[in-house]
């Protein structure tokens, strides 16, 4: 994938989507996006359900992140 195609998130002309995020990159064909999409949601919620996993919110370089993590033990003072 060359650096123009890297910003583009559908390639029509290949019919393929591209989901990057930091140094990983997929290339989807668009008949399998849409279940691709659907698994992604289901893992998110089961994530957002899961007792032992919360979502953390940052700002970094002026971007509020947000982040899935595992829940701290209760007496873990770098998370108080």
């Amino acid at each position: 994938m060359n650096d123009e195609e890297q910003d583009d998130q559908y390639d029509a002309e290949h019919g393929v989507v591209y989901v990057s995020f930091d140094r990983v990159s997929i290339a989807i064909d668009i008949e399998d996006f849409e279940d691709f999409y659907m698994d992604i949601l289901s893992i998110r919620e089961k994530l957002m359900s899961d007792p032992n996993v919360i979502l953390g919110v940052y700002e970094e370089n002026g971007v509020v992140r947000r982040q899935f993590l595992p829940k701290p033990d209760e007496d873990d003072k770098d998370f108080s």
